[in-house]
Formats: structure tokens, sequence, C-alpha cells
């Protein structure tokens, strides 16, 4: 069975996932965040709206260093090449992310939105393109680290920096 890159990181890694029972009482998401795909296989879950969600992960990140979330129903979209479903992922995705900056405190929390990759952006193919991949990041204004952030893989010493305030050299 293929698992997502953050799946793959995650059991990698040894850490726990959290169970249903998590997402039930309102502590954790499901990949696609209403849970309307749990619901579809007739999992006895909640439906969470965007705001709903929006309030799980900013919780979480008040109590975490680090909260990831990935959302890859867009990436399905892309591979089906469905132009109204990639649509209405991207505005669902977009309601989950004003509502996150809604609710956080950017002097304490920075929000990252990435893609490891391009696809939707031409429903022509269902590959992965070579086009340069989404990126953008809410933070408390420092904006000179930023300028270190060329591929995916600056992704990583930007949190780690932002974490612990040292800066990572970038091994090449």
């Amino acid at each position: 069975m293929r698992m997502s890159a953050t799946t793959e990181m995650n059991r990698s890694a040894g850490l726990s996932f959290h169970p249903l029972s998590d997402i039930k009482s309102g502590l954790a998401l499901y990949h696609d965040y209403s849970n309307q795909v749990l619901r579809d296989l007739h999992f006895d879950i909640p439906k969470f709206s965007s705001s709903q969600a929006a309030d799980i992960i900013v919780n979480a990140a008040k109590k975490d260093d680090l909260v990831l979330y990935e959302y890859f129903q867009t990436d399905r979209a892309g591979h089906d090449k469905n132009l109204k479903d990639a649509i209405a992922q991207i505005n669902k995705l977009e309601e989950l992310i004003i509502g996150i900056l809604d609710r956080m405190v950017l002097q304490e929390m920075i929000l990252i939105v990435v893609s490891d990759h391009g696809n939707m952006e031409d429903l022509r193919t269902k590959s992965h393109t070579r086009n340069p991949a989404f990126c953008a990041v809410w933070n408390n204004g420092d904006n000179d680290s930023l300028h270190s952030l060329k591929s995916i893989t600056d992704i990583y010493p930007y949190i780690m920096e932002s974490l612990t305030g040292k800066k990572k050299i970038k091994k090449s």
C-alpha cells in the first residue's frame, strides 16, 4: 500500500498516529478535514467545517511546537484531471487557511503552506509537473529568513531555525 510522504515520515520516526477517537473528539484531523471521505465510508465521525478544523489546528499549535497537517485532496483532484473538483478543493483549502489566519497570533505562530510538487496547475496530465510548487509563509514579520526559501529542501532548515532560533547550515 502506498502511503503519503507525511504518513511515511511519521511511521519512520516511530511516532504514534491519532486514533479515530481523537478525530471524533476534535483533537485531530483527517486528511479531508471535513471528514466527508470517512463519512462516505460509513464511519461514525462528525462533519467538520473549515472553522472547526482551523480551531483544531490552532489549538494544537498552542500546545505543540510543531503541527503538521497534510491536505492532499488537491493532489487527488490534479491526478484525476478534474477541473470542477480541483476548484472545489482549492476553495476548501482556502477556507481552512483563512480560518487559521483569523485565529492565530502572528507574534506566536508561523503558518507555512507548501506543496511538494506541481500538478493541479496543468490538468492535461495526471502526472506531477516540474513547475514551481506553491509556498506561502505567514510569520511575525521576520522576512530576512524567508529569502532562504528557494526550494522544498529549504523548508526544513527554515522550520528548525524558527523553532530553535539557530540558523541551520544547509548541506549541499
